[in-house]
């Protein structure tokens, strides 16, 4: 009997580590995508040192999303310490942004092309996120999720 029990628990307890090891990769995903977003204001800012004029959606758009790091990284934070609403908040996002993101970019004449392709890396930061927090031991760790 007692070695059933230590095989279940050290089962979940490799069930935990992978379950951190996700969440710690998420939060690192977060961090690339503000600096991905810093990035590309301090590029706009040199821009307009240099003479350039970027456009008013350029400048909104970058701050908006730079400025949705800190709840990403609250998201990722609550989730790993069992909040299901978070975890639900942080697949939502982390779904959404990306295709939006990418989305917008490809509408013609929106932005230019060096612009598209920086808010891309960014997208492409939160999109395995959305991945991760799908995964069954993220699931199982989640059991009262509707």
């Amino acid at each position: 009997m007692s070695s059933s029990t230590n095989i279940s628990t050290e089962i979940a307890g490799a069930a935990d580590a992978s379950v951190a090891r996700d969440f710690d990769l998420a939060t690192k995903l977060i961090v690339i995508y503000g600096v991905a977003g810093a990035i590309l204001i301090g590029t706009l800012m040199v821009i307009v040192v240099a003479g350039g004029e970027p456009s008013v959606l350029m400048w909104v758009r970058s701050t908006i999303l730079l400025a949705m790091m800190p709840f990403l990284s609250m998201f990722a934070v609550r989730a790993e310490q069992g909040r299901t609403s978070s975890l639900q908040r942080l697949r939502l996002l982390t779904t959404v942004l990306p295709v939006v993101i990418i989305g917008v970019d490809l509408i013609p004449g929106v932005c230019p092309t060096w612009y598209a392709a920086m808010q891309a890396v960014s997208a492409l930061a939160l999109a395995p996120i959305g991945f991760l927090t799908r995964r069954p031991e993220i699931r199982d760790a989640f059991p009262d999720q509707s």
